[in-house]
Order: structure tokens, then sequence, then C-alpha cells
């Protein structure tokens, strides 16, 4: 009886507990100066809500609380959005791309990637390169320079970048194969055209000298069934074949066994048997 009572009272105290931390509201982590937006709490948040309320409940902003302008300071706690870095773009006005329907199609578009069953039999292979392009993303706009896919298969109809890059049409129980080629440029011409944090794990100084480069690259899939070699792990990158930097892929970086590169792929029945036992293994798990 005596213990019952405890884990009774035991059960009362954590739930007051546990009702105590639903509001309460964490304070910024150690080291943050006001104003930083990864500093921003749940606190934060909620007041710059109420006080966004109440003046908007007024019947004119006061004159201090400019809107943003492009090129401006981002104000996170204020009534407008922040168009700091964009004007103001008319809604509705540019259709949603759809499938691309034929080669060459101008309209905005997503094609088809092309799949070959022949080069590995048993399976749909794509060949997915990566490369810098631009594209103009609303009429109020001119064209944004972007980093992303194109269908590097020979045999496809249209080589060019597109939005979101080419779709890959997956079959129940056939495995979807993908060479992926980094196609971004060399050296410095490889770097982002945005401002890099090179202060993050993995990104500026390497362990043995010199920089990492801004041209890497890898390839991961949500909610697919992937044997771990290609699931595109941020350690399983590569960069660009030619460029001159000692840190050439991550660390994890693994061909699949019958697909060895750089370039070509391996059809031996032994290595295809390889890759389908470790395909099925992972798909039964």
């Amino acid at each position: 009886m005596f213990l019952r009572l405890l884990m009774v009272v035991g059960a009362l105290l954590w739930a007051v507990d546990a009702g105590k931390a639903q509001v309460k509201l964490p304070g910024p982590p150690p080291g943050c100066e006001t104003g930083q937006m990864r500093c921003v709490t749940p606190a934060d948040r909620q007041a710059a809500a109420a006080r966004a309320a109440a003046i908007r409940a007024q019947p004119a902003p006061p004159g201090n609380l400019a809107a943003p302008v492009p090129g401006g300071t981002p104000d996170y706690f204020g009534i407008y959005p922040n168009y700091a870095n964009s004007p103001l773009l008319r809604k509705f006005v540019n259709p949603l791309p759809g499938i691309c329907t034929s080669p060459g199609q101008v309209t905005p578009c997503i094609p088809i990637a092309t799949k070959d069953t022949t080069t590995i039999p048993g399976s749909d292979y794509y060949q997915i390169g990566l490369r810098d392009y631009s594209q103009q993303m609303h009429a109020d706009l001119p064209p944004t320079q972007l980093r992303g896919y194109y269908d590097a298969n020979p045999a496809a109809t249209d080589h060019r970048n597109h939005y979101l890059g080419p779709l890959i049409i997956a079959r129940r129980n056939v495995p979807v194969r993908v060479k992926f080629t980094d196609n971004l440029a060399t050296g410095a011409a490889g770097n982002l055209f945005i401002p890099v944090d090179t202060t993050y794990m993995g990104a500026g100084a390497g362990p043995s000298g010199g920089n990492y480069t801004q041209n890497r690259a890898t390839l991961h899939l949500h909610g697919g069934v992937t044997p771990w070699i290609s699931d595109g792990t941020p350690h399983q990158w590569v960069t660009p074949a030619g460029d001159p930097t000692a840190y050439k892929k991550g660390a994890s970086f693994r061909n699949v066994p019958d697909m060895v590169g750089p370039g070509k792929v391996v059809t031996s029945p032994v290595d295809r048997l390889i890759f389908r036992m470790v395909w099925l293994l992972v798909s039964a798990m």
C-alpha cells in the first residue's frame, strides 16, 4: 500500500512538472546575442506576435515601422514580411510548372528522366548530372542563378536544367540506380553564389590543411529503401573530376559494388548478384 501511494504521489508530481513544462518557454542558448535569428526563442516569437497584432489593430502603423526594402536589414519582429532581398511580387501571375510533354518545351515544366532498362538488367538505370544554371522564377524577377540537376543520359532529348530536376518514375519492386555526376566548375569557379558560413562542421578548413571546396555534392532520397552506401549522407559527397582539391570525396563515400566508377558501370553477374542481395536484405528490414 505504501509503495502504491508513493507511485501515485510520484505520478502526480510528474504531471505537475509536465504541466509546467508545457507552458514554460526556454531562454536563449548560452552565448546568444539579442537579435540573432538563430537565437530567437519561443518567448521572443510570442512577444513579437503580440506586438504585431497590437500594431495591426491601430488605424495606421507608426511612421517608424516602414517596410524593409531590397538590400535593407531584415526585421524579424516587425509587422511586415521580410522583403529585404526581394521586391514585392504579384500573386498568381505564374502557373505552377507541370510535366514536360514535348522535347524542348519553352514553358516552365519538369521533364521525366530518361530510363535505361538494358544496361543493368532488372533495374531502372538513370544518369543525373549537377551544374549551375539560371531560370526565371517569377514574371517580376530577372533570371535567378540556381544549382540543380539535369538528365545526363546521352539518349535524353532534353539535357537542359529545369527547376527541381528531372522526375524519376519509380516502379514497385524494381531497383532504381542512379549514376550521379558532379558537373560543377572546378576551383574557385565552383564556389557557391550565396554566402557560405565556413564555421559549420564540414565546411571551411579540412583536417589536414586547406579548405573544403564549395562544389561538393551528394544525392539523398527521403522515404526510400536505400542501402547505406547510396543514402547520400553529409559524408558521401564528391567533387567534380579534375578539381585540384585534396578533399575529393567524403569519408563515407562508396560506389555501388556493380557500379564501380568513375564513369563506368560494371555489369558482371557476380556484382549484380551482390547488389541484388543487398537490396533485398534492406527491403526486408
